[in-house]
């Protein structure tokens, strides 16, 4: 999509640089490890890019989803997973190998979805204007559905694989299916509440975006990959973060608090 270009896509175009950072270096650390002495429990971290979404319904992602690339990024986390699974069973090295789906954290870059939509939304707050969130919606022609993890739960789904020294391959994704416009409602909300904003300006981006979508609220493209994260949970349980929470915990890093008098 037009609206988030993330390193992935553009992948095809900087292959050296992409095959350096997701494959070579990795192999050059299984190699290693697998010739010293002591290996500690090593993560490697996939990506949903080795599969392909469906663009008319969702499709659900497990450990045993035959891997179809959609790009050169992902076939290259796809041979890194190959390679995890030999040195894990030829040399039998504790080694765990994530496939990460689509997470959210305050590290995200300033260009993709997420924090462009709250970047906007408190630009228009702080100017008291509504044209910055106005132009950004602007691109947007349909109301769609995606899933959204937060980053902090993908984390600790790592940080128990290697706590518990559990081995072999895991979909990593506790993610809420929202759609862009519920997202933009809620950021609304948090960003109001957040900066103590203007009422009526409130209000006019609250009708400015039903106006945007009118009729489309109800009819929601829902088209993508989910990840089945059955096998992590059946480990332990816990109860994901929602995309509220996630969007209150990045406003923060993208625009300052006030101070009152």
């Amino acid at each position: 999509s037009s609206y988030n270009k993330p390193f992935s896509e553009a992948s095809w175009h900087s292959s050296s640089e992409v095959l350096d950072s997701v494959l070579y270096i990795p192999h050059f650390i299984l190699r290693y490890i697998s010739n010293c002495g002591y290996c500690p429990h090593t993560f490697f971290s996939g990506s949903a890019h080795q599969y392909q979404p469906s663009e008319h319904h969702l499709t659900s992602v497990t450990e045993s989803t035959i891997a179809n690339p959609r790009n050169e990024y992902g076939l290259y986390k796809y041979q890194l997973r190959l390679a995890c699974c030999y040195y894990r069973l030829n040399y039998g090295l504790p080694i765990s190998f994530g496939i990460l789906f689509n997470h959210d954290s305050i590290y995200r870059p300033s260009n993709y979805l997420l924090p462009r939509l709250i970047s906007a939304v408190c630009s228009s707050f702080a100017l008291t204007d509504v044209d910055p969130f106005l132009s950004f919606i602007s691109g947007f022609k349909c109301n769609f559905a995606f899933y959204l993890s937060d980053a902090r739960d993908i984390c600790f789904d790592i940080y128990t694989i290697l706590s518990k020294g559990l081995y072999g391959d895991f979909v990593l994704s506790s993610g809420h299916l929202v759609s862009f416009y519920e997202l933009c409602c809620i950021c609304i909300d948090e960003v109001y509440g957040y900066l103590c904003g203007s009422r009526l300006l409130f209000c006019q981006l609250r009708s400015l975006l039903e106006d945007h979508f009118i009729g489309e609220p109800s009819s929601i493209n829902i088209a993508g990959l989910i990840g089945d994260n059955s096998k992590i949970s059946s480990v332990y349980y816990r109860s994901p973060r929602s995309p509220r929470e996630l969007i209150a915990s990045m406003i923060p890093s993208i625009t300052p608090k006030p101070s009152r008098i």
